[in-house]
């Protein structure tokens, strides 16, 4: 059973709603997506200046002149006949502003082409939501009661009594300590922690009315496949949570939120351990002068924010771990990196 990745659209005066995108296509369509692929590389290129070629026989501008031949490969490659070759890399990155001003009003999430009137109008909206905020917790292990699940009822608590409650709590997997596993677990003792975590929710009145709660399985979760992007976690194990929480959504792996104009991207996946396990060289530590609209990645990894390309990308940590959780506020786009003490 083929997964979809979900887009919600998040208003705090309207109802959140997800609309997923099937991937069942026919079979013109894979040609389709490389030749989409091979139109935006080159689109991209063709705005560096290192890569622009001089016109007539003038000479070349202080960024030089080079050659490029675009490769679209899958799998391995083998490269005969080919002599001089300088570097095989990918496109440069590009600031994330100068690529929405070449397509100024296009919705990402499907809408078309928005009026700049509705543009401004979703900006001025989104100025004024000052009292919105976004909680986001990784590595919530319903089956450690006594240390996470205590932990999460303290941070709800501190919300349940704040002036303004959060928008939206963002929960994401593994929901278990272990990799689950039916060999080893009972799908039964999993909706029965998420019932324990229905009524912990469902206890704290304003939350419960006022904030929406969004469920992202983990790498390690129960579900069909772990092919990217994953089911959402399986109906039979939240049923009961349901009951408790009717502004529960679950979502799959990763999935999209859209907050009047910005685009913010939840995934969550231990890639930082994928990347280093095969490692030859020592991974750099010094922090890029670039500037990583908005990724979330969960990972086990410590908690950090920081800018890339004008993307603004931060990890939550792992609550189970450390207790560590990311407050973000959109007015503002600030991230606020927050921890319980041990």
């Amino acid at each position: 059973m083929p997964s979809t990745l979900q887009s919600f659209t998040m208003i705090p005066s309207e109802r959140c709603f997800a609309r997923r995108l099937s991937i069942r296509s026919d079979a013109p369509a894979k040609a389709w997506l490389y030749r989409h692929r091979f139109c935006l590389l080159s689109q991209r290129l063709s705005r560096i200046p290192q890569f622009s070629r001089p016109s007539f026989n003038s000479e070349l501008s202080e960024f030089g002149s080079c050659e490029n031949t675009i490769v679209l490969a899958q799998g391995e490659m083998q490269l005969d006949g080919i002599f001089q070759v300088q570097t095989f890399g990918f496109p440069p990155l590009e600031d994330r502003e100068k690529s929405a001003s070449l397509f100024t009003g296009l919705d990402y999430f499907g809408g078309g082409i928005l009026a700049k009137e509705d543009t401004l109008r979703l900006a001025e909206m989104e100025s004024r939501a000052v009292n919105d905020m976004f909680v986001i917790l990784s590595d919530v292990w319903l089956d450690h009661e006594e240390k996470t699940m205590a932990k999460l009822e303290t941070v709800l608590d501190g919300y349940e009594d704040v002036e303004v409650v959060p928008s939206l709590f963002v929960l994401m997997g593994n929901f278990c300590s272990c990799p689950f596993n039916l060999a080893c677990n009972s799908l039964s003792s999993l909706r029965s922690d998420f019932a324990k975590l229905g009524k912990m929710i469902g206890n704290h009145q304003r939350l419960k009315e006022n904030s929406r709660f969004l469920f992202i399985p983990g790498p390690d979760d129960a579900g069909p496949s772990t092919v990217l992007p994953r089911c959402a976690l399986p109906k039979f194990i939240t049923e009961e949570l349901r009951k408790h929480i009717p502004n529960a959504i679950f979502a799959s792996n990763p999935c999209r939120v859209k907050f009047y104009t910005q685009e913010i991207v939840f995934f969550r996946q231990d890639l930082l351990y994928r990347m280093r396990k095969s490692c030859l060289i020592p991974c750099s530590t010094e922090e890029t002068s670039d500037y990583f609209e908005h990724i979330v990645l969960g990972d086990k990894s410590e908690q950090k924010a920081f800018k890339y390309t004008g993307i603004t990308c931060f990890n939550p940590g792992s609550f189970s771990n450390d207790f560590t959780f990311v407050v973000y506020r959109p007015c503002n786009q600030e991230v606020e990196l927050s921890a319980l003490e041990s």
